[in-house]
């Protein structure tokens, strides 16, 4: 034999000795036969153009073995599958010579040389093409063999992007209203990165936990987008209504005193609140009310707090505090005494600086004068033209105002007509 086709011939045998494939005895030994036999050199390409032939068919029946050999595993549907490792045999010939030929009726699927071969066998019913004492023996080598757990089974970790909120306050994330401080955070983001949120009003942040406070009330879109510094990869979440913000209410009131100048000062207070649904009243003295307006007199001097607190349905609160002042006459310096139709009645208090004030006369529990101007006093002429007599006396209140602190101060006294 020449020694170009012995080469050749050494190769190919190589090469099948490294393919999967089921065969049948007799169609190995008679390529075998064929091989063996002393080829001219002149037909060397002919050999290689059966060697190519015989590569392809080899190529394409282990491509419809695996394949179809898989496809038949997963046939078998709910039944059990039990793991076998087989150490693995480089010569086949000698594998099939070791088991009998009755033994394996399937060919295995064998990996690389240096690895060792798993076989998937059902355990719930017998293996069709499996027969004989050729599986005893091969079930008893597999005994021997340690088991090796398939590595295939691994549940990866998820790293798909996680939005949350909370507050400061402890509010729960569906009764959110306008003006509280929400702060955002992302999980599942990387160690490294850059972030962007979108708040869905208009507002962004860079930030990876960023705080936020809704002014308008409303249903928004949330969405962040991450970049991983290491490798460039962009992560983009988008929460489509992922937060409502629902309306916070709003504490406010004015008040304005409604009592007679016999009586003790008498405040009403007008409740102005917004979006609010509870209410409580707090005063200097520790008393409350939870009316929605409540009428309040008081008997002491000084300065008077009145606090309201607010809320509504959602848990949402605010807070509204004012001073009122109650003061004797002798603070705006007002004559006990003047003369009717020859001068006229006005607190030396009020005659300086420009001040904000309303001036009342009373007859008893009727106002018979009123006033805001400081150059128009009271000369003692009655609703009816008539002038007041000598020695009567008239009460009088006056309320001061001061629009940039929203406070009042509350004056009352009694003034006499000269006889």
């Amino acid at each position: 034999m020449s020694p170009i086709n012995e080469d050749f011939e050494q190769k190919l045998r190589d090469s099948f000795e490294h393919y999967e494939l089921p065969y049948m005895p007799s169609s190995w030994a008679s390529l075998e036969r064929r091989l063996d036999k002393n080829i001219p050199r002149d037909k060397s390409r002919w050999v290689a153009g059966i060697a190519a032939v015989v590569l392809v068919a080899i190529g394409a029946g282990a491509f419809y073995y695996i394949y179809g050999r898989q496809a038949t595993l997963a046939s078998a549907g709910s039944k059990s599958v039990r793991f076998e490792n087989i150490q693995h045999t480089t010569n086949l010939h000698e594998y099939q010579s070791e088991q009998g030929s009755d033994s394996i009726s399937e060919p295995l699927m064998l990996n690389s040389p240096t690895l060792t071969k798993t076989e998937y066998t059902n355990t719930s019913a017998a293996t069709p093409g499996l027969s004989g004492t050729g599986v005893a023996q091969r079930d008893a080598q597999v005994a021997s063999v340690p088991s090796v757990p398939p590595s295939n089974f691994e549940t990866k970790k998820s790293t798909e992007l996680m939005l949350g909120v909370k507050t400061d306050a402890g509010v729960k994330p569906d009764r959110i209203c306008t003006g509280i401080e929400v702060i955002f955070d992302v999980t599942n983001g990387p160690q490294e990165g850059s972030y962007l949120w979108n708040f869905g009003d208009g507002n962004f942040s860079n930030q990876p936990n960023p705080r936020h406070k809704y002014t308008k009330p409303g249903v928004y879109d949330v969405s962040i987008s991450v970049t991983n510094k290491k490798d460039g990869h962009i992560q983009t979440k988008v929460m489509d209504d992922f937060i409502t913000i629902h309306p916070s209410p709003t504490a406010k009131f004015e008040w304005q005193f409604i009592n007679g100048a016999l009586e003790e000062p008498t405040v009403k207070i007008i409740n102005t609140s917004d979006n609010a649904s509870k209410y409580l009243w707090k005063f200097e003295d520790g008393s409350t009310s939870k009316a929605i307006s409540p009428v309040r007199s008081y008997s002491d001097k000084g300065k008077q707090i009145i606090a309201l607190e607010v809320s509504n349905e959602y848990g949402c609160t605010d807070k509204e505090m004012k001073v009122i002042t109650i003061n004797k006459d002798y603070n705006l310096m007002a004559p006990e005494r003047f003369s009717a139709s020859k001068e006229t009645f006005m607190p030396e208090g009020l005659k300086q600086g420009k001040l904000d004030f309303r001036l009342t006369i009373y007859n008893g529990e009727k106002a018979i004068f009123d006033t805001t101007n400081n150059n128009k006093g009271w000369d003692g002429t009655l609703p009816d033209g008539s002038v007041a007599a000598p020695g009567s006396q008239y009460p009088w209140i006056v309320i001061i105002s001061n629009e940039t602190t929203k406070e009042e101060k509350y004056f009352s006294g009694l003034v006499t007509v000269n006889p």
